[in-house]
């Protein structure tokens, strides 16, 4: 990257089930090295909250995060945005998975900026939503 000329990299964006493997659990090993490694080389990073894609484990233990289309059927995991944003779960969820990752990661000299969601296109037509 530095040989080429790059000065900033998007880290992060669908990594939450890499971060969170299983509920509660903090891989952020890979992530130290990475930020480590930018920084060293002089690249920035724009770190990205994970929520566009919830790991699978999500969606299988709170079906109530998964949103439903206009049919009222559940959109099931296993892709991007399989998630309702007004799900109080998910938020839950989310929300911590963001807390944790600006507590590690926000004083790191790499940070330059933060990424906060990618790909507003979700559609929910749940309760909750409702």
């Amino acid at each position: 990257m530095r040989e080429a000329g790059v000065n900033s990299v998007t880290l992060g964006v669908f990594s939450w089930s890499r971060l969170e493997p299983e509920p509660g659990a903090r891989e952020f090993g890979w992530l130290d090295t990475v930020m480590d490694l930018m920084h060293a080389n002089g690249v920035g990073v724009v770190l990205a909250t994970p929520t566009a894609a919830p790991p699978p484990w999500l969606g299988r233990l709170h079906p109530d995060t998964l949103p439903r289309d206009e049919n009222g059927d559940v959109e099931w995991w296993g892709g991007r945005q399989h998630f309702s944003h007004s799900s109080t779960t998910y938020r839950r969820h989310a929300a911590a998975i963001t807390e944790d990752l600006a507590a590690r990661y926000g004083a790191h000299p790499a940070l330059t900026m933060w990424h906060i969601n990618n790909e507003y296109c979700t559609a929910d037509h749940g309760d909750e939503a409702a």
